[in-house]
């Protein structure tokens, strides 16, 4: 078997779980392959499929896209979702905990709840966040991957 070379400095290679973002699961669920999804979190996303990572998808990630999909803004169905969430091997769905909320109240106002409660999340995990929100990347609170 070959040896696999990760490169340290990579947050993709590194990491074994990432926690992941409304707008990229969306966009991963509506179609996998699409121009939307980035080369590095189609990555991410088949490192899971493939054994390889963790995902953990937070229960407001969840709720948000119950919220964006009543406004009828979204191609992925809330049982399409759920479905995913339940029954795919490596996808844990995660809840509010005590230990996020301390994160969300150590990272301080500066991000959006929602985004908080992802950030706090990866953080809790030791996970980096598969997103495209430039307020979270900007944030240098947590490793993005996009």
């Amino acid at each position: 078997m070959p040896i696999k070379v990760v490169n340290p400095d990579d947050p993709l290679e590194r990491h074994g779980v990432f926690v992941v973002d409304t707008h990229p699961l969306v966009w991963f669920l509506a179609d996998a392959d699409g121009p939307k999804l980035s080369a590095r979190a189609r990555r991410a996303f088949q490192r899971v499929e493939d054994g390889e990572a963790t995902l953990v998808i937070l229960i407001i990630v969840l709720a948000e896209l119950v919220w964006i999909s009543e406004k009828g803004r979204i191609g992925v169905t809330i049982p399409e979702a759920m479905e995913y969430a339940k029954d795919t091997e490596g996808v844990v769905v995660a809840p509010l905990r005590l230990p996020e909320l301390e994160e969300v109240i150590a990272a301080g106002p500066g991000l959006e709840m929602h985004d908080r409660f992802v950030v706090a999340t990866a953080k809790v995990w030791d996970a980096a966040i598969v997103t495209n929100d430039p307020e979270i990347a900007a944030s240098g609170l947590v490793e993005v991957v996009w």
